[in-house]
């Protein structure tokens, strides 16, 4: 059972009710990540979900994390580009407990001086790692190419000039600006009653936040730039390349769809491009496609991590794959597979609160409604062959196709593969 409670001051609460688990998972989203910054401001959204964890008014960090550990319970954090979230999981009679864990460290942290330039070496750590982790680095090269001077373009973990001149003021009017509680969403999974999920929300929760809803500018569309290429010569072993594609945004109406066709071309063993370009050719050991749904935009990219020998051949392939599958479609074969596909991973999606939480509180955040599971797997259900059909043809727009490459020195014939 889903239901949502909206307050007056502008928090929304979901609740998925999971008879049968004994876990809760817990997670305050707030609407807020990279593509929210400034330029100046890039990685700040990051860097205050690493300083949450640094102390707060009533807890130090060991405080934080023991408090946790001794109930049993786990905790975390993540920002991406359109958000950021903290959660927990613990047993059912640790929900209050763990509850006003979360609603202690995103509402009374103290970015003290001492704690932050311990995390700025951490931060700028992390970034580092980023360029010897080609995949990644890959990734952060196709969204400069895709979106360019957008937010959208920047890396999530920012460059380490901004993470080392942050200041603590600069924190605290960040978090008050974009921490309001209309841009905040309590998502939590477990075999609950929304009166149990309320009596703790307004016992420990709401007596932390304005009584007003406080205002956010609404997110832009990010154009998409033509066809362009960013290359990254460095010796690495292998050769890490992506591709990326116009898809669909975060409520396309066209989302279902599109993920059926991703399951047929790239994103799983069965797939046209890991049977031809792996298990066929030999060409590469990881190569698969995937979607990136953004609240006004969205892509369609292709990876593959391949040897520089084979890279040539290796882009050879993923282009033909692409003009067949423009060309000729998908099978009925194909489909139906891709539809049981789609509605196992989302049926094996309710067997973990962790993962309930997460589709529930990003969709609420994101569209403002409610997700319904059993909407969900009936509009896979009914998915019309006819329509994805003709969907696969648009799928793949060279008009708007961007690259990324990081890998050794490029011949001129990858170079003009690629461009």
């Amino acid at each position: 059972m889903e239901q949502i409670k909206r307050y007056p001051n502008g928090l929304r609460v979901v609740l998925c009710q999971t008879p049968g688990l004994f876990s809760v998972s817990t997670g305050i989203y707030a609407g807020v990540g990279s593509a929210d910054e400034t330029e100046g401001e890039n990685g700040i959204s990051h860097f205050i979900e690493h300083m949450m964890f640094k102390g707060t008014r009533k807890r130090s960090a060991f405080e934080i994390v023991d408090a946790v550990d001794s109930i049993g319970a786990q905790i975390n954090a993540f920002t991406t580009k359109e958000c950021t979230c903290y959660y927990t999981k613990s047993t059912l009679d640790h929900f209050e407990t763990t509850l006003e864990i979360l609603s202690d460290l995103v509402f009374h942290s103290v970015y003290a001086e001492e704690e932050m330039e311990r995390e700025k070496g951490v931060v700028r750590e992390e970034i580092s790692m980023v360029e010897d982790t080609p995949d990644d680095l890959v990734s952060d090269l196709l969204a400069r190419a895709c979106f360019g001077d957008h937010p959208l373009g920047r890396p999530i973990l920012g460059p380490a000039e901004n993470v080392s001149a942050f200041t603590r003021n600069q924190l605290f009017a960040y978090v008050k600006k974009n921490y309001q509680p209309a841009d905040l969403v309590l998502s939590v999974a477990g075999n609950l009653t929304m009166a149990e999920v309320e009596r703790c929300v307004e016992k420990v929760l709401l007596p932390n936040l304005p009584d007003s809803p406080g205002t956010s500018p609404e997110r832009k569309a990010a154009p998409l730039r033509g066809p362009e290429t960013v290359f990254k010569v460095k010796e690495n072993e292998q050769t890490n390349l992506m591709l990326a594609f116009p898809g669909p945004s975060f409520d396309d109406p066209r989302t279902n769809e599109f993920a059926l066709l991703n399951s047929v071309f790239g994103g799983g063993m069965s797939s046209r491009l890991f049977q031809t370009v792996r298990e066929k050719k030999g060409l590469a050991y990881s190569v698969y496609s995937y979607p990136s749904a953004y609240q006004k935009n969205g892509l369609f990219t292709v990876y593959a991590g391949v040897s520089p020998k084979n890279a040539e051949a290796c882009v050879r392939t993923i282009a033909e794959e692409i003009r067949r599958f423009s060309r000729e479609g998908i099978t009925r074969q194909e489909f139906e597979r891709g539809k049981e596909q789609l509605k196992s991973a989302f049926v094996f999606g309710q067997e973990n609160t962790a993962t309930i939480m997460s589709v529930y509180g990003k969709y609420l955040l994101m569209t403002d409604k409610l997700f319904s599971m059993e909407d969900k797997v009936k509009k896979i259900a009914d998915l019309d062959y006819d329509r994805v059909q003709s969907l696969a043809a648009e799928m793949f727009d060279l008009s708007h196709a961007a690259a990324a490459y990081v890998g050794p020195e490029l011949s001129q014939d990858l170079v003009k593969l690629l461009d």
